[in-house]
């Protein structure tokens, strides 16, 4: 009965709780602020003292907010959820458009062999999927109430009491706990959330590489009315694809911030609430607009295959030096002759690489200069220079994201 008449007649106003806080003479304590101001609205609905003193009896502040954060925590991460899987859709769209585009592939930023353009996205949708199993993992581990008091014993309410309140908030009860649930899961899911948006920042900069002159294998959407530069007005800034990167950096800050709350002096310091009224809403703000921002640009980004095609005619063949490494491993020949000096296979293309570069031809002009076609079929040299030799695995990983 005296719940009923709580419930029914409680309420809260938040001038009176910034009253009870911070006015004058106020309590400087939020909870209690709180506490007091709907014990006031209990006194004007007429209720006996005796009813409205077992409001916010025999607990800490902490088997509230603790409570309280771990349902808000949870709630957030549902919301980013269905964000992510927006941005996977978009991923795959894109990647099914472009399953036949070849571009380079690049490794410490060098021409290393042809990719296709669906490949380098499906590594991204890769990303993400492991993002959701981390952000589902680290909400779990922070799905925990609490309701044991100020130092973890129980010492005014029973362990079945936090057990049913945290049933019936949808909560696990701990094992244990001081006057606060420990920081550790806590800084778990800001990793999630760090790696997140570290894979989002990840996304943004190998789109914003390919915008770059002269590769100039991508455009930033670019809205009617937009000016990508103050001064110059032929530019086409990739300022979103750049300010990902940013906010990717600046939610390390916020993963440090958490790292460094985990220690905790004894049962309870405050260090950990000042921080987290800050970093929380910061960071799940921050990865939402992040996820809702490379949505849009993955959607309406402009590729240019020509121009990829034209960027794997620049490197004069250079991408069939391993296949006529081989090629000529495979029929038996270790050594050859480099300009008198007998060397393994591996540096006489090495040096036919080398030097075609050098004289920029292509590579398949310095290795006939230099007596291939005496060691291999002309046909068989030729199947080495196709862009699409190393692609013949490529339908298998389609498949396994069903485009």
């Amino acid at each position: 009965e005296v719940y009923r008449q709580i419930r029914r007649h409680a309420r809260v106003n938040t001038k009176r709780v910034l009253w009870w806080d911070e006015g004058p003479g106020g309590m400087h304590h939020d909870m209690q602020a709180f506490t007091e101001t709907v014990k006031e609205s209990l006194r004007r609905a007429g209720l006996d003292e005796s009813v409205i003193g077992q409001f916010n009896n025999g607990i800490t502040s902490y088997d509230i907010e603790d409570s309280a954060l771990s349902l808000m925590l949870v709630r957030a991460c549902q919301v980013l959820l269905p964000l992510i899987e927006g941005l996977r859709k978009a991923l795959l769209i894109r990647a099914s458009e472009h399953k036949s585009t070849l571009m380079m592939g690049l490794t410490h930023g060098q021409a290393a062999e042809p990719i296709t353009l669906a490949v380098k996205m499906l590594n991204f949708v890769a990303m993400l999927d492991r993002d959701v199993e981390r952000l589902i993992q680290a909400m779990e581990g922070v799905r925990v109430g609490r309701l044991a008091g100020a130092v973890g014993v129980y010492g005014h309410l029973g362990p079945d009491m936090e057990v049913a309140v945290c049933e019936a908030l949808g909560l696990k009860s701990p094992a244990i706990s001081t006057q606060i649930l420990h920081r550790d899961c806590h800084a778990a899911l800001m990793s999630a959330l760090t790696t997140l948006g570290g894979n989002v920042g990840h996304i943004a900069h190998n789109f914003w590489r390919m915008v770059q002159f002269p590769r100039c294998e991508a455009r930033e959407p670019f809205p009617k009315g937009k000016r990508g530069s103050s001064a110059m007005p032929h530019k086409r800034n990739p300022n979103r694809l750049e300010q990902l990167r940013g906010m990717a950096e600046e939610l390390v800050g916020y993963q440090t911030i958490m790292t460094l709350a985990i220690q905790t002096d004894d049962e309870r310091a405050i260090d950990q609430s000042c921080q987290e009224r800050i970093n929380w809403p910061d960071a799940f703000a921050l990865v939402a607009h992040m996820l809702t921002s490379l949505t849009k640009i993955v959607a309406g980004i402009e590729f240019f295959p020509e121009q990829m095609l034209a960027n794997i005619a620049k490197i004069k063949g250079l991408h069939g030096s391993s296949y006529v490494k081989d090629l000529l491993l495979d029929k038996g020949i270790t050594h050859l002759d480099f300009d008198g000096e007998e060397v393994q296979t591996y540096k006489w293309v090495q040096g036919c690489a080398f030097e075609a570069w050098q004289r920029q031809v292509e590579l398949t002009d310095v290795l006939r200069e230099r007596g291939i076609d005496n060691l291999v079929d002309p046909d068989e040299l030729t199947v080495c220079f196709d862009p699409w030799r190393g692609l013949r695995h490529v339908p298998v990983i389609y498949e396994r994201f069903g485009i």
